[in-house]
């Protein structure tokens, strides 16, 4: 197994490997291959042998659960208090601030369930990063996984942060 390998197991499941044969056009000439040290890329499968034995890769349902609670609880709260105070300025306000917080806790949670932390199931990590992100909070899930992992495989690389946020997020756009 090459390095790139691990590189691209990190970004896609593995039933994604069945399909590769389909897409193959051919081998590298000889001169693009660069030689790399086959000690680092082993190192790095034993120490993530290592860390599953651990159990770093499990996720606590719990926690997850509990912040799923918080965010139900802050649209409830923010919700009631519009239709019961629908005139009053100072607790359309709290209204407001709590909506506003469940929007920005619904942008950190998916990004957990869309980096598939929470379940082993990638499907149901989709499908709640879907709820929280393209239902709960409006985004565009495809575009944030294109430039999210555009971010992780990059992640300082110079002048990417402008084709990473959307315009309105961009620093020259904002306003």
């Amino acid at each position: 197994m090459h390095g790139l390998q691990y590189a691209f197991d990190a970004f896609h499941p593995e039933s994604t490997s069945e399909v590769l044969a389909d897409y193959y056009v051919g081998d590298l000439a000889p001169e693009d291959i660069i030689q790399s040290s086959e000690e680092f890329p082993k190192r790095i499968r034993k120490l993530k042998e290592e860390f599953f034995a651990m159990g770093l890769y499990e996720s606590n349902k719990l926690f997850f659960a509990t912040q799923f609670g918080i965010l139900l609880t802050l649209a409830a709260a923010s919700l009631s208090i519009m239709a019961l105070f629908p005139t009053n300025i100072p607790m359309l306000l709290v209204s407001a601030a709590l909506m506003g917080l469940f929007w920005q806790q619904c942008g950190w949670l998916s990004h957990d369930f869309l980096h598939h932390a929470v379940f082993r199931n990638r499907d149901m990590n989709n499908l709640v990063g879907y709820l929280l992100g393209g239902v709960f909070q409006g985004f565009s899930v495809s575009w944030w996984k294109d430039k999210h992992n555009t971010h992780h495989a990059q992640p300082n690389r110079r002048g990417l942060l402008r084709r990473v946020l959307p315009p309105r997020s961009s620093p020259r756009t904002a306003t």
